[in-house]
């Protein structure tokens, strides 16, 4: 962590995203969402407790390879997304931060995702 002035910042890097800087507000770490593609992917809920849903745009014929990494950028699971939607059970995770990541040769996306 660095602090500068009042504010403080959180910075990491992994696999799953590089580098990433995040500010601390008020005790929570905002983490914004990384996307190089053109279409919008829903997790939900957030923060979740026993599974995670994913969905992908029903217009979206494209076949995707999907993985969860821990906040230290270790693979936790591995899946291929089912359309529209995929549950995944978390039941086993620790309670953290982690991140979905669905890519193709094309297109690469991550989401944050909170684990109680």
């Amino acid at each position: 962590m660095v602090q500068i002035d009042n504010d403080v910042f959180f910075i990491a890097e992994t696999q799953a995203v590089g580098k990433q800087v995040w500010k601390i507000q008020h005790g929570v770490v905002n983490i914004p969402p990384i996307q190089t593609n053109s279409f919008n992917l829903t997790v939900f809920p957030n923060p979740c407790a026993t599974h995670l849903n994913i969905v992908l745009p029903s217009d979206n014929s494209t076949r995707f390879e999907g993985q969860i990494y821990d906040i230290q950028g270790r693979t936790v699971r591995k899946f291929t997304p089912t359309m529209p939607q995929t549950k995944i059970l978390l039941e086993d995770l620790l309670p953290g931060f982690y991140f979905v990541e669905l890519k193709n040769e094309q297109d690469r996306i991550v989401e944050k995702f909170v684990k109680k």
